[in-house]
């Protein structure tokens, strides 16, 4: 929840969004400016670019821009103080010799809402003298380099943005500052590839774990073949014991059409995309290093999923395995447990035996639809690699990003 009531909507391809600051904040000091938008008088919004320097900190991003003290905008701005900022650059490659990233046309764009206010010269500590070198510099000017007639008449003025009220996007995944600025004539091509794979499966939190240990799981009676499922909303449960350091196993489903097949990445849900975009019938509701370690948790709707789908693969894989040399042997009592959505009544349970040694992705069972229902079938598939789009490749998409 913002600072303004308002709830951040989650970006719909996730693998667009920046969230890193030290990125987002140069990709501010890159833009060659930002327009700013107040509402109208008719409840419209009213824009302006506008020259800005901008300053970054832990609490958030301050927007700092000039005006004339008299106008319309002002007015708007003295009237409802809560505007919206958009800084935005792109580049558009027009010699089919020189590629950026493999791709012709790339573009940056920070989003941002805030309270705008008058940084007043006349007050002591107002930050005016700061508010007038960040714009000075943003434009490669030095300390002294501005019009001092020009200054004796303008307003300056501060946008405040929380951190929680600023989103970024690009068109490529950007996990490194080097990516910020666009080649320019006589610079050598960028070609590094666009990094799909770490973006597909880099954790959206990107923080140390916060969630307790799950303690004892419970001994369900496991299946052992084909067990009907007597629920049409179920909650999934992925749950698994360390042996040693914790082992962070993502789980998530892959909704499969005919012959097994994975149509698009969309039919996903997991710890970076809660939603599918295509269907209601899937929601994540819990990641193990957010919540609880050891549990991870999601919905399925199989009435909704019934239309367009003939079987769900409900898979595990151990995050960031390369970098950190863990596989699914790193854990114990792997299980995947199916309860009524409704009333948190077990309905079945399938425990893995021993975790295979040097996979490090698993098909841990299957829900399939038949002519009387669903049906939970314990059908193991391990995988050499955990990447999810790695794993896609395995069910038939080998070209994930649509």
């Amino acid at each position: 929840m913002s600072e303004f009531g308002l709830r951040k909507v989650k970006m719909r391809k996730f693998e667009h969004e920046v969230k890193e600051k030290n990125i987002i904040a140069a990709i501010l000091d890159t833009a060659p400016f930002v327009v700013v938008s107040a509402t109208d008088e008719d409840g419209l919004p009213y824009s302006v670019p506008l020259c800005y320097g901008a300053v970054c900190d832990e609490e958030g991003v301050k927007i700092y821009i000039h005006s004339a003290r008299e106008g319309r905008k002002v007015d708007l701005w003295r009237k409802e103080p809560i505007v919206t900022c958009v800084a935005a650059y792109l580049y558009n490659n027009t010699d089919p010799e020189f590629y950026y990233r493999d791709v012709f046309h790339d573009y940056r764009c920070v989003m941002l809402r805030g309270r705008l206010t008058q940084v007043k010269r006349e007050e002591f500590r107002s930050k005016h003298g700061e508010a007038v070198q960040a714009m000075l510099r943003h434009y490669g000017r030095g300390p002294s380099h501005f019009s001092v007639p020009h200054y004796g008449w303008m307003d300056v003025f501060v946008v405040t943005c929380p951190w929680e009220d600023v989103s970024c996007k690009a068109e490529g995944p950007m996990a490194d500052m080097k990516y910020v600025k666009f080649p320019e004539k006589g610079d050598p091509p960028v070609t590094d590839p666009n990094e799909y794979e770490w973006f597909m499966c880099r954790k959206y939190f990107e923080k140390p774990p916060v969630a307790e240990p799950a303690g004892a799981a419970p001994d369900y009676p496991s299946i052992a073949g084909p067990a009907k499922v007597e629920a049409s909303r179920i909650l999934v449960e992925t749950t698994w014991s360390d042996k040693g350091e914790h082992v962070d196993v993502d789980a998530y489903p892959l909704l499969l059409k005919e012959g097994g097949k994975l149509e698009r990445r969309y039919d996903i849900v997991f710890y970076n995309q809660t939603e599918t975009f295509r269907t209601e019938g899937a929601l994540f509701l819990e990641d193990d290093i957010e919540n609880t370690l050891g549990v991870e948790k999601y919905c399925l709707d199989l009435d909704k999923l019934a239309a367009d789908y003939e079987s769900v693969a409900l898979m595990a894989g151990v995050y960031n395995a390369d970098a950190l040399g863990k596989d699914l042997s790193r854990t114990a009592a792997l299980r995947v447990t199916l309860k009524d959505a409704e009333t948190g009544n077990l309905l079945l349970s399938y425990a893995v035996g021993e975790a295979p040694e040097g996979k490090k992705a698993m098909q841990i069972a299957r829900i399939v639809k038949a002519e009387d229902g669903w049906y939970l079938l314990p059908e193991e598939k391990a995988f050499d690699k955990w990447l999810i789009p790695d794993v896609f490749a395995q069910y038939g998409l080998e070209h994930w990003r649509e």
